[in-house]
């Protein structure tokens, strides 16, 4: 189910709950008793994966990370940030089953990096793409020049990082107020931190007005 411009409207006007679900991954290194030098450094989320995927197997879990995100809707989420490794489809799995329920306050869902729409319109809001044809065509024509293995960057300006078109049923309002967004990150009124750390991170959303 699509929501009619309408529904979009009414949730634009309003504060939007977004929820982003994060999966740590943590690595460690198995060293020799004798000559303490390392001998492999393991993923230990890799040994983890492998445990859900057999309690997935055997019917004890779902896929992905539904169960945060039903957490996070049932506290009044109306959107969904997603990541990837997979774990977008158990999100959309679980915003799926809320809209079946919740018709009249459907949840939306924003994907990363790639193009599910042909697939789950019903749910999608937007995507965050990364679009490597512009990097590609720089990084082969500094073939055989002095420019060859400089630092190629994706960004809003080169097209390299944008937003998948928002559907039909999104206003020209809300399309517009996403166009002048990005007009004020290229321009540097908006500024985007770069933030690689927990702190920063909480740091970040307190700012934002989330707790």
């Amino acid at each position: 189910m699509v929501p009619s411009g309408d529904q979009v409207n009414s949730a634009a006007s309003t504060p939007s709950r977004v929820c982003i679900p994060l999966v740590l991954t943590v690595t460690r290194r198995l060293v020799d008793e004798e000559t303490a030098l390392p001998l492999v450094t393991e993923r230990l989320s890799d040994r983890l994966a492998t445990r859900i995927a057999l309690q997935i197997d055997g019917g004890g879990l779902h896929p992905g990370d539904r169960l945060p995100t039903e957490q996070q809707l049932a506290a009044g989420a109306d959107i969904i940030f997603g990541m990837g490794d997979g774990a977008s489809f158990g999100m959309i799995e679980a915003i799926r089953e809320h809209n079946e329920a919740n018709a009249d306050s459907p949840a939306w869902f924003i994907d990363v990096i790639g193009d599910k729409a042909a697939d789950y319109s019903d749910v999608l809001l937007t995507s965050v793409l990364f679009d490597y044809t512009g990097v590609y065509e720089q990084i082969i024509g500094n073939v055989g020049t002095p420019d060859f293995g400089q630092i190629y960057t994706m960004n809003v300006e080169n097209g390299g990082v944008r937003l998948l078109d928002l559907p039909a049923s999104v206003s020209q309002e809300t399309k517009d107020a996403v166009a002048t967004a990005q007009a004020s990150i290229i321009d540097g009124t908006i500024t985007v931190s770069a933030v690689g750390d927990a702190a920063g991170v909480k740091t970040k959303l307190s700012e934002l007005g989330y707790s």
